[in-house]
């Protein structure tokens, strides 16, 4: 690495370390921190996973003397908590189904032992397991019946839980309160058997996807091992991608990773259903 490139690389360095230190000891209390640096704080704490990356790209640059190894790290940590985050949110979807179908057989099931529509709808908010993600949704809902009217509760519960069975349902339940309840049990029983076998179908695409993903994190996986093995156990092999050629070389090579990794990363996805409700809400303001 030439004298200019490592002192550009020793000038970033100090100056991400310089104002991630600043954000991190200036004193929390508003009326002692100047407004310049007030800002600065926000503006670390909003990009922390950029300066982050970006300062693990120049060590890596200095270490290894390959700009494009350093661009490579730098982007792999960048993308690599959107990637996680997106399988948390699949996660997340499937048990709100799964929770969505449960408060409908608890729903039908209090209606059937006599209970009326607004009744039912307090009762089953009782019924909620505590880990069940709905509870908090459900608690609301038996709060607003009281305070709001079952309508608006109704159609609140179904922007907050946004999930496309729950829209379906405060649909139906909607139009059974304005007709006194004519029906109300047959349309459940249809959105219940939609809402069994939405839970099976989702569950059945996780598992044929659960490969993709895994297929996905390998090539990630091996990738950063081969570079970091050949990096460390055999520099002159890897001397050669210094040169200009071999750093076009290695652009190459990453960016075939980076399209299978991507590629990969759309397969594992899975659309969701649009949300009536929710997006009537986001609309309204």
């Amino acid at each position: 690495m030439s004298p200019q490139l490592s002192g550009l690389v020793a000038g970033l360095l100090a100056a991400v370390t310089l104002l991630t230190l600043t954000a991190a000891f200036t004193p929390s209390t508003s009326d002692a921190v100047p407004v310049a640096r007030r800002r600065l704080r926000e503006t670390v704490a909003t990009h922390r996973r950029g300066l982050i990356a970006v300062a693990v790209a120049l060590i890596a640059v200095a270490a290894t003397r390959m700009v494009v190894v350093g661009v490579a790290v730098g982007v792999a940590l960048w993308l690599t908590p959107t990637m996680v985050a997106g399988a948390r949110q699949r996660t997340a979807e499937q048990q709100m189904l799964e929770a969505v179908h449960l408060w409908l057989l608890q729903l039908r099931t209090v209606l059937a032992a006599g209970s009326g529509l607004e009744q039912a709808m307090i009762e089953v908010a009782t019924l909620q397991p505590d880990h069940s993600p709905l509870a908090p949704a459900s608690a609301r809902l038996a709060n607003r019946v009281e305070r709001l009217g079952p309508i608006r509760a109704l159609r609140g519960f179904a922007a907050e839980v946004d999930n496309h069975i729950a829209d379906a349902a405060v649909t139906v339940l909607v139009n059974a309160l304005r007709r006194q309840n004519v029906g109300v049990a047959d349309a459940l029983d249809g959105l219940l058997e939609w809402a069994e076998q939405d839970v099976r179908q989702r569950r059945d695409i996780d598992a044929r996807l659960a490969s993709v993903r895994t297929q996905r994190w390998m090539i990630v996986g091996i990738f950063a091992a081969l570079a970091a093995y050949f990096t460390a156990a055999n520099p002159q092999l890897m001397a050669i991608y210094t040169t200009a050629l071999g750093q076009a070389v290695l652009a190459g090579i990453l960016a075939v990773a980076g399209l299978c990794v991507w590629m990969l990363e759309r397969m594992a996805g899975v659309d969701r259903p649009q949300q009536f409700f929710a997006h009537r809400q986001g609309a309204g303001g």
